[in-house]
């Protein structure tokens, strides 16, 4: 299931208030008023779910072929908020914690992420991932390619598809 969460103007704690964040052809049914709810078609197939959490929206996508046409038809809405745009960066591992770190603003350019890894070839345990923006959860984020960082630049051979646990996000706010 594809989840993004990411701020939005407005008070968005009413059902009438989120119809204007949804795309054309979909509506939403309260399971906690101002909390939760569900997303339907106009069909009455349900596609996914919102939930408001400290100030920010969270949409899942649920895995039914209405929900990937609900991913698709949100991400021809909010261009910059589309589950399944593929972003590059970097991860490190922290053995201290057995987790996991994003490292600074994933880019959605490869050629950005890749002039930055002259600032990690150095370091241990970090790894040149991309990723669907769908697939980062709060504790977890799953690549499609992941890749070590070698000396001088160079990229080892891909591991990825993987899910990796995440610690502490120093940047978290960046994939919000």
């Amino acid at each position: 299931m594809l989840q993004i969460r990411f701020a939005f103007a407005g008070n968005y704690g009413n059902e009438d208030s989120l119809k204007v964040i949804l795309p054309t052809g979909y509506e939403v049914k309260a399971v906690e008023a101002g909390k939760k709810y569900d997303v339907f078609t106009d069909s009455g197939n349900m596609v996914g779910s919102i939930e408001i959490v400290e100030g920010a929206v969270a949409i899942s996508f649920y895995d039914n072929p209405e929900g990937q046409d609900f991913v698709s038809a949100w991400g021809l809405k909010h261009q910059t908020h589309n589950p399944k745009t593929i972003l590059y960066g970097y991860v490190y591992y922290v053995l201290e914690t057995d987790r996991w770190q994003l490292d600074h603003v994933p880019t959605v350019l490869l050629e950005t992420a890749m002039e930055m890894i002259g600032n990690y070839d150095q370091a241990d345990n970090t790894y040149f991932v991309s990723f669907l923006r769908g697939e980062w959860k709060s504790d977890s984020l799953t690549v499609l390619s992941m890749q070590k960082v070698k000396r001088e630049g160079k990229l080892a051979r891909n591991t990825g598809p993987t899910t990796l646990l995440l610690g502490n996000i120093e940047n978290s706010w960046s994939m919000q």
